[in-house]
């Protein structure tokens, strides 16, 4: 039949018949991997999931994979997920994911990889979809939902309103989807809480010790709408603000000469990981250091992590009735993965442990975003099917309002903007001095750890590893790498005893009270010499005591430089 054709027909028949072929090999071009269910024939829903499998944000790819990875395990142990046919009739579906790779270095490389594959999935190139998982942070995640609008698009890593609300611009133009709520996109589903949420605990660990603050700014849509917020903290707060570095090779040089208590970064992680090894090659430490994005990053790593601290939107230690799992499992969500029961670990512990089992790490409050937006998927695909794809979006956009207790606390959207309306659950983390272990310490109502501040100089975080107790357990290290001994104790790690401060010890603990009481029963000459000794041995002790509390609350290390004078000097 196909020789019989006319050339021109010929050529379009063949186009045809090789179209899937060609698409097949453009899918490997790049970097389309499939995630599919095993052994499974019956009706499959596909989601289109832009990944980064490579590239610059490859930590939070393979933190997505392993989501779905235990999203499709979970689907396919109880049989199926509900939904409906276009005619309204229940069946039970698996899922699979297209894992369309944007991977690259530079934003520039990567937002014209995800235009690029935006626009094939729009087309069709890579067939039909249910859904689209956006590639993580907020620069990104609008170019997907501009090119894609007739599917549900969630958000599990962009948390900038301006990717969720227009600007005056599209208002004024009619850019805007809602000019009255100011919502940008129908279909546009965000699982992460507004920027503007990040800085708060933060601002008021600073507010609490009257910090003098400096902000570091990475120039994204992120890190300005957060630092923009801490700007506004601090003016509420009365803070001083010694000065906003746009991070550079040379920021934190530029911190030192500014000399802040607290040094506050608006920024993702790559860049923390930048950051974190100018404080290492400097040897420089603040009161306190906070850094979005970056506490609980599995990809940061190293000493120089030791007492930062991080905000973080989720964690196992957030435990209370907002996480209950109870009303998910009724919806036959997750009912494998982590079931609930009477006593046990709460369903946020119970999720880091079951990615723990996963992954060979503890889950981020990115990695839990992802699998919240895979819950408001999979409630979505319980609504029927509309013939118009506005109707669908407004449907789920009712839906998400409800706000149903889930292990990543009360999951509610805005619907004016599409965006996680719940801020409540943040809590501020701070890596311990082995850098290894994150802990809540702030809030009050869910720390696990006192809040170390100031924060421990490399100096004196040398000082503290010289011996296998700090200071031979005679004594306590100071900011500038000293120990400073208890009596008797001397020597460079106070493991050594001196005879004359024994005898002074004696002179001051028990020879005052012995020139007390002579002093009572003696006359005379006797009488003045005893009480210019006592008063020469109290006024020494106290001294002392004065000199001690002064060193210890010395000024914070910059760069390797120590306080401005030594106990001895004074």
């Amino acid at each position: 039949i196909i020789f019989s054709l006319p050339k021109m027909a010929l050529l379009s028949t063949l186009s045809f018949l090789l179209l899937p072929l060609l698409l097949s090999l453009s899918v490997g071009a790049v970097g389309v991997d499939l995630l599919r269910p095993s052994n499974w024939t019956g009706p499959v829903l596909r989601v289109a999931a832009f990944q980064h499998t490579t590239g610059r944000f490859e930590a939070y790819g393979a933190a997505y994979r392993t989501v779905f990875q235990m999203f499709q395990v979970h689907v396919g142990r109880i049989g199926g997920i509900l939904t409906f046919s276009d005619n309204r009739i229940p069946l039970n579906a698996q899922v699979e994911f297209a894992l369309i790779d944007i991977g690259g270095a530079t934003w520039e490389q990567m937002k014209a990889n995800v235009v690029r594959e935006a626009a094939r999935v729009h087309s069709g190139a890579y067939g039909n979809f249910s859904a689209v998982i956006a590639p993580y942070s907020s620069e990104l995640t609008p170019l997907v939902a501009n090119e894609i609008q007739d599917l549900p698009v969630f958000a599990p890593g962009a948390a900038a309103r301006s990717v969720f609300l227009c600007n005056d611009a599209e208002v004024a133009t009619g850019k805007c989807f809602n000019r009255t709520s100011g919502r940008r996109f129908p279909n546009l589903f965000g699982t992460l809480a507004p920027a503007s949420h990040y800085p708060q605990l933060a601002m008021q660990l600073a507010r609490f010790r009257q910090a003098k603050v400096a902000l570091v700014l990475e120039n994204t849509t992120f890190g300005r709408e957060v630092c923009q917020e801490a700007r506004e903290l601090a003016v509420q707060y009365n803070l001083t603000v010694v000065g906003t570095e746009v991070y550079s090779n040379a920021s934190v040089a530029a911190l030192a000469r500014l000399q802040p208590d607290f040094v506050f970064g608006c920024m993702y992680a790559d860049t923390c990981r930048g950051f974190l090894g100018q404080l290492g090659a400097r040897q420089a430490s603040f009161n306190a250091t906070v850094l979005t994005s970056c506490v609980g990053d599995p990809a940061t790593q190293g000493p120089s992590r030791a007492f930062v601290m991080g905000p973080s939107q989720w964690h196992p230690g957030l435990a209370d009735e907002t996480h209950n799992e109870q009303a998910s499992v009724l919806l036959g969500f997750m009912q494998g993965m982590f079931p609930v029961t009477a006593q046990g670990p709460s369903s946020p512990e119970q999720f880091r442990q079951a990615y723990r089992n996963a992954a060979g790490t503890d889950p981020t409050y990115h990695a839990a975003s992802a699998l919240a937006s895979l819950y408001l998927f999979q409630r979505s695909m319980l609504m029927p099917k509309q013939s118009s794809p506005a109707r669908l979006m407004e449907e789920i956009t009712v839906m998400s309002t409800i706000g149903l207790p889930t292990f990543y606390g009360a999951l509610s959207l805005d619907q004016g903007s599409g965006m996680l309306s719940r801020a409540e659950d943040f809590a501020l983390l701070q890596y311990d001095s082995t850098a290894t272990t994150s802990k809540i310490v702030y809030p009050m109502l869910w720390a696990t750890a006192e809040a170390e501040y100031p924060a421990p100089t490399f100096e004196q975080r040398t000082c503290r590893n010289a011996s296998p107790v700090e200071c031979s357990g005679h004594g306590v290290c100071q900011r500038d790498g000293a120990c400073l001994c208890y009596t008797p104790f001397i020597g460079t790690l106070c493991d050594e005893q001196s005879k004359v401060k024994v005898v002074t010890e004696f002179l001051e603990r028990d020879g005052c009270l012995a020139l007390y009481i002579s002093s009572s029963v003696l006359f005379g000459v006797f009488a003045v010499v005893t009480a210019m000794a006592v008063w020469l041995c109290c006024t020494r002790r106290e001294a002392r005591r004065l000199l001690h509390s002064l060193r210890t609350a010395a000024p914070v290390s910059l760069g390797g430089q120590g306080p401005a004078q030594k106990l001895e000097d004074i």
